[in-house]
């Protein structure tokens, strides 16, 4: 009996361990860039700078932004403003965002203008806001 339990925890403990390769992989694995490829546009407003890298992949425009003096995470402690980041797509909008980094995906082929607004807590427009125009191969 006792040999019974053991040779199953053994069973068990070989299982557990041929799951762990089984992890799904993440969807931008293959897609880091390194931050010295990326351009770099900086927009200061009164002291504050808002700052984009951005870079397209296939139909995908990956873009990360940089604020400060300002959140997207309600957590943060440090005296941060609070807000949201709306992204525009050639004149419309096309999503809220509650972080810094984020994708817009499956653009069509051609030039695109897209424009990033920050807006506080309460939804009202602040002077933060930048325009990139991209191109979609």
């Amino acid at each position: 009996m006792k040999w019974t339990i053991q040779f199953f925890f053994i069973l068990m403990s070989i299982a557990l361990m041929a799951c762990q390769k089984d992890l799904p992989e993440p969807e931008t694995k293959n897609r880091v860039v390194s931050a010295a490829q990326l351009p770099n546009d900086v927009v200061s407003v009164k002291g504050e700078s808002f700052r984009v890298k951005s870079f397209v992949k296939g139909n995908d425009v990956y873009i990360e932004c940089i604020v400060s003096n300002f959140s997207f995470r309600e957590d943060d402690k440090k005296g941060s403003s609070l807000g949201k980041m709306i992204v525009y797509v050639d004149g419309q909008k096309y999503n809220q965002y509650s972080s810094a980094a984020f994708i817009v995906k499956d653009l069509k082929s051609g030039n695109h203008r897209i424009s990033l607004q920050i807006v506080d807590s309460n939804g009202h427009k602040t002077s933060l806001k930048k325009e990139m125009v991209v191109s979609i191969p």
